[in-house]
């Protein structure tokens, strides 16, 4: 990935020479980054382009200077002549980058202040490039490595939702949490299904509400995942009907979840599964039913190490398995399980049947808490 990083003098003249304005730049093929101060009004682009991320820095007054307070995280602890960058913006800007094709270009300027742009100059080189780098303002790279150590790192050959990330270290990789009622459970799905059987996911069914495709027949870059695979997702931060995409980082933006890390069961989540999930002793979210078909494997990968999964079998068999850390493990009806998923793990369904769970996120600091 060719990345550059200019002041605003230079930016202006290489748009200029290339004419390259509001009406031409998604023709471009390149994408840009655009760092522009609160109290500038000549910003290049007026206009929302897909390929162009605007960040409007909160800065102090022009050519005035603030204290920062030590308790306040989004600043730098000292004297300094701008916020930089939120942690909001931070995560907007690393969505941006993540998203930018390999071979593509990204052409960074800034109103003011260079130091900001060659920060995400160097975090793009580190991160999209291997290339070691530590430059520029040191908040705004901060912000975007923690953003990093959340989101992971795409790994070369893999589709974008296979990313590497620290493993937590929790001393344990699969625990059974506690006994849940298995007849109840089955029958609270069964009325799901009869009820809102036309929100159900099915996979080979919506393959549009993805930015590229989430499925390798071959297991190799990607997950296997059947036409036929399903999901129910029974949480989303609005009261629309009808499915929603169960993987949000390959979903396109108009179908994201506006997350806002709370529970927000949807209609369609009630009665016995959802008294389960609000007994719980710790915050959870983004539940789910899963139902993979036989032949499903989910390929090795992991899941960000600021929250695991808790699983709840309400329809297996035999030949349903996890291999965790390079043991294989089979659970059973009647149980929740805690899993790590930090660590490297896969899923097949080999048996002749569905594998039916329900599963959620929770914290990982609420269940270190815990001391399970």
């Amino acid at each position: 990935m060719k990345v550059k990083n200019y002041n605003k003098e230079e930016f202006d003249k290489f748009c200029e020479q290339l004419n390259i304005n509001d009406a031409t730049v998604e023709d471009t093929g390149e994408y840009f980054i655009c760092i522009d101060n609160h109290w500038e009004k000549n910003n290049r682009f007026l206009k929302k382009h897909n390929n162009v991320l605007h960040l409007g820095f909160d800065d102090v007054a022009e050519d005035q200077y603030k204290s920062v307070a030590d308790n306040d995280d989004d600043f730098v602890v000292g004297r300094a002549y701008a916020r930089a960058m939120t942690t909001a913006q931070a995560e907007e800007c690393f969505n941006f980058i993540d998203s930018v094709p390999d071979n593509s270009s990204i052409r960074i300027y800034c109103t003011h202040g260079e130091s900001r742009s060659i920060a995400i100059k160097d975090f793009i080189d580190s991160f999209r490039n291997n290339i070691p780098t530590q430059g520029g303002n040191r908040h705004v790279r901060q912000l975007l490595d923690n953003v990093l150590a959340v989101k992971g790192k795409a790994i070369e050959g893999k589709k974008r939702y296979i990313r590497k990330y620290d493993e937590a270290n929790l001393g344990w990789k699969i625990k059974k949490w506690f006994p849940v009622d298995i007849e109840k459970l089955r029958e609270w799905f069964t009325t799901l299904e009869t009820e809102y059987g036309d929100w159900k996911f099915v996979v080979g069914e919506n393959e549009h509400v993805w930015q590229t495709p989430i499925i390798d027949p071959t297991g190799k870059t990607g997950h296997k995942l059947k036409y036929d695979t399903a999901y129910y997702t029974l949480c989303w931060n609005d009261d629309s009907p009808g499915p929603k995409p169960f993987e949000q980082g390959n979903a396109k933006p108009e179908y994201r979840d506006n997350d806002n890390d709370e529970l927000n069961p949807r209609k369609c989540f009630s009665g016995y599964g959802l008294d389960i999930v609000k007994n719980l002793p710790v915050r959870s979210k983004k539940w789910l039913v899963t139902m993979h078909s036989p032949g499903t494997e989910l390929i090795t990968h992991q899941d960000s190490p600021d929250k695991i999964r808790v699983h709840i079998p309400i329809y297996t068999n035999a030949q349903s398995n996890w291999v965790i850390g390079g043991e294989e493990y089979h659970m059973e009806a009647g149980w929740a399980y805690i899993v790590n998923t930090t660590v490297p793990h896969s899923v097949a369904n080999k048996g002749d049947g569905y594998r039916i769970h329900l599963y959620g996120k929770v914290w990982t600091d609420d269940i270190k808490e815990l001391n399970i």
